[in-house]
């Protein structure tokens, strides 16, 4: 089991000033989105955590439909750690806005013991990814000493799609970015946009997070001119950023084909 991350720390040391934060935060917050019934339904965790961090929600009737790009809270994920739990929600239904809008993700830190979870920080709007407000994924990770996710993101338009990742680690009840700013490029294509038949770029990667501070993305796949993609890029952690320690020229033709 993972190690609980060091937010935990800032819980003992801030106590009730965080948990005053937190309900500030709470008194301020969206209306439920129309659809979070049916996101809480399947998940218990998500179910319990959000029931934590706003007590007070009404959930919407689940015949309501929601409108297009109305700011709502919407119940996206629940992360569980040790003695923790990490509430991601978005500001939008997912799917309910326009082509080019991303995703506006939200963290709410729950301290987990015996007695269930309390909120003891917000990190409103922490980052914002992919478009029609979707997000793709966010999967838990451990760099060096922290905890934290990595965000991926992504979309399509006139037959080019694309999707990049953006790693994060938790500390003092904040979502901090380690780089870099514009994420790191995971998958392109452009076969949406020949004709059939004509070569196009295809390169996917397959990412993992090493304890020690690593993050290893390995690319396949091939150019418009038929060669052969297939490499692997190394980012290690100096302090709070990720350096590009390995795969320089790979790394560099994914950020020269972004969409």
């Amino acid at each position: 089991m993972m190690r609980v991350w060091t937010f935990v720390t800032f819980v003992f040391m801030m106590g009730l000033q965080a948990a005053q934060e937190a309900a500030q935060a709470q008194s301020g917050s969206l209306p439920v989105c129309p659809t979070a019934s049916k996101s809480l339904g399947s998940d218990p965790l998500l179910r319990t955590a959000f029931k934590a961090a706003y007590p007070s929600a009404v959930l919407p009737p689940e015949t309501r439909k929601p409108k297009f790009d109305e700011p709502c809270l919407y119940p996206f994920q629940a992360i569980l750690y040790e003695s923790a739990v990490v509430l991601i929600t978005l500001d939008r239904v997912p799917g309910e806005t326009c082509h080019g809008c991303p995703a506006r993700l939200s963290a709410v830190f729950l301290r987990r013991d015996r007695s269930g979870l309390t909120p003891v920080a917000h990190h409103d709007g922490f980052t914002e990814s992919g478009t029609w407000g979707i997000v793709s994924a966010i999967t838990p990770i451990r760099l060096g000493r922290d905890d934290g996710i990595v965000v991926q993101g992504g979309g399509g338009f006139q037959g080019e799609s694309y999707s990049v990742i953006d790693p994060f680690i938790f500390r003092d009840g904040r979502a901090k970015l380690l780089g870099p700013q514009s994420g790191i490029p995971l998958e392109q294509s452009n076969c949406g946009a020949k004709v059939d038949g004509e070569p196009c770029r295809n390169v996917s990667g397959i990412w993992r997070a090493e304890p020690g501070g690593r993050l290893v993305i390995s690319y396949q796949g091939n150019r418009e001119d038929k060669s052969e993609v297939n490499g692997v890029v190394i980012y290690e952690r100096r302090g709070d950023a990720l350096v590009l320690t390995s795969g320089n020229r790979i790394a560099a033709e994914m950020d020269e084909n972004r969409p």
